[in-house]
């Protein structure tokens, strides 16, 4: 009788151990501290003798940064699959209010929600990051990340999505470190701007975006390896009199601001 349940195939068994590897730190801290479990749970995981529940999937998936495809291929769970059941997910998005967050809050961004949601927290391919806005600690400004990939490329396309209500993801634009600078691409607001590398001799973006007054995870997914920094709070004066800082304007996410 086969076994039910969400069982870790060997290439993901195989990622995690290489990411507990690269972090530096042993089986029993990454278990209790990353998925808060007991080392044994971890174990039997990995020599898939029990099967691992959705919601430690999902941290799990988070703190490797590897799209959920890529580590289960052709053997991608069917709770993967069925999240982009449009029918019962548009049920719940207008259940729970999100659809009219979208259409209050977020007007410029509208247009996203049809074109460019997601029900996947986390995307399905490729290498992601995220970082947190909480606003317990602070809200309504700019805060400035730096993107550091692993190696060079003609072109290097970063995708920015937010989380809304933790149920949906919507990508709101792209950011592309190129030989002669860096274009940032604001789905459905025009135009797209280029501003400078700021080192011409290493990869790296640097990127603000606007937080506002919800709490939002962000991911940042890119075709390749990746650091991110979170350098926090950056003021606005201070963005528009810089020329190496790619920004998502706070007027991209608000009509009328």
């Amino acid at each position: 009788m086969p076994k039910k349940g969400i069982y870790l195939p060997p290439q993901a068994v195989e990622a995690i151990q290489a990411h507990i590897e690269q972090r530096g730190v042993d089986y029993e801290t990454f278990a209790k501290k990353t998925l808060k479990v007991s080392v044994r749970t971890l174990h039997n995981w990995l020599a898939a003798k029990n099967a691992i529940n959705q919601e430690k999937l999902d941290l799990l998936v988070k703190e490797l940064g590897i799209g959920i495809e890529d580590l289960f291929g052709e053997q991608l769970p069917e709770e993967y699959r069925t999240r982009d059941d449009i029918f019962p997910t548009l049920r719940l998005v207008y259940e729970t209010g999100v659809a009219l967050t979208v259409k209050n809050a977020y007007s410029n961004v509208a247009k996203l929600f049809w074109q460019h949601i997601s029900f996947n927290k986390f995307p399905k391919t490729g290498y992601f990051q995220t970082f947190e806005h909480d606003i317990a600690k602070r809200k309504n400004y700019y805060c400035q990340i730096w993107l550091i990939p692993e190696e060079e490329a003609e072109e290097i396309i970063f995708t920015f999505s937010f989380t809304i209500f933790n149920i949906l993801r919507i990508t709101y634009g792209e950011v592309i470190l190129k030989k002669d600078g860096v274009e940032l691409k604001q789905y459905y607001q025009p135009p797209n701007y280029i501003v400078k590398r700021p080192d011409i001799k290493k990869p790296l973006i640097k990127v603000a975006t606007w937080f506002d007054e919800a709490n939002h995870t962000f991911i940042i997914g890119c075709n390749m390896k990746f650091k991110l920094e979170n350098k926090g709070y950056i003021s606005e004066m201070d963005l528009r009199h810089t020329d190496d800082v790619a920004v998502f304007w706070k007027h991209f996410f608000f009509h009328g601001e």
